[in-house]
């Protein structure tokens, strides 16, 4: 089973290092809060999993805000977190949508596929023109964060392994969001999976982020 960032483009060192802390400190994460509350959390939706979010990326930075204001065309809008980096020369603004796909589905939903172009608008939004910024006067990358929470049906154990799973939602990703710079999967883990859920047929065998990262210029 494959594992770790891909990195579809070019993309700096440090921004790097900060993308694959924050996937790696949110398996560990959120693999520790299912375990401490006794439930699969997975089954849950946005505003839990940024819950689960925010705390990794206070931990990968020296601060960490959520919904920072900016202005772009007279208008206020907001992104969901900012991170000052741990050696304050750089910082990361950072949106976040979640979305369910079935493991049957050959393909992302259409509706899905809305949530990925709103994710990765205010990114795009971001240029040193905007005011508003906390720190404009150091490096600054807009990262988009798009999860992906595979429910896939107990009965589909039987006609499929972890490597079809894994691949299945590989192909979906190269597919469909070939504007993403990047990419992690991540294969649930039996104590997960093991866990109490209101859906008693269904079990969330993967996750994926996906997201572009814009260096504001």
């Amino acid at each position: 089973m494959k594992s770790g960032v891909k990195f579809n483009k070019k993309v700096d060192n440090k921004t790097k290092v900060f993308v694959e802390n924050i996937c790696s400190g949110f398996k560990r994460e959120l693999e520790e809060a299912s375990i401490e509350l006794g439930e699969d959390l997975l089954q849950y939706r946005e505003r839990t999993m940024l819950s689960i979010l925010f705390p990794v990326l206070e931990k990968n930075s020296t601060k960490t805000l959520m919904e920072v204001g900016f202005l772009k065309d007279n208008k206020r809008r907001n992104l969901d977190f900012y991170s000052l980096d741990k050696n304050n020369e750089r910082c990361y603004f950072i949106e976040f949508k979640h979305c369910f796909d079935k493991s049957s589905v050959k393909h992302i939903a259409k509706y899905n596929l809305q949530k990925w172009e709103k994710v990765n608008e205010q990114i795009k939004d971001l240029n040193v023109d905007t005011s508003g910024y906390i720190d404009g006067n150091k490096d600054m990358f807009g990262i988009s964060i798009f999860m992906i929470v595979v429910q896939t049906d107990f009965k589909e154990l039987e006609k499929e392994n972890n490597n079809d799973r894994y691949n299945k939602l590989c192909n979906k990703i190269n597919e469909q969001f070939s504007e993403a710079n990047w990419y992690w999967i991540y294969e649930t883990p039996q104590k997960l999976i093991k866990l109490p859920k209101d859906e008693k047929n269904l079990f969330y065998s993967n996750i994926a982020f996906v997201g572009i990262i814009n260096e504001v210029k």
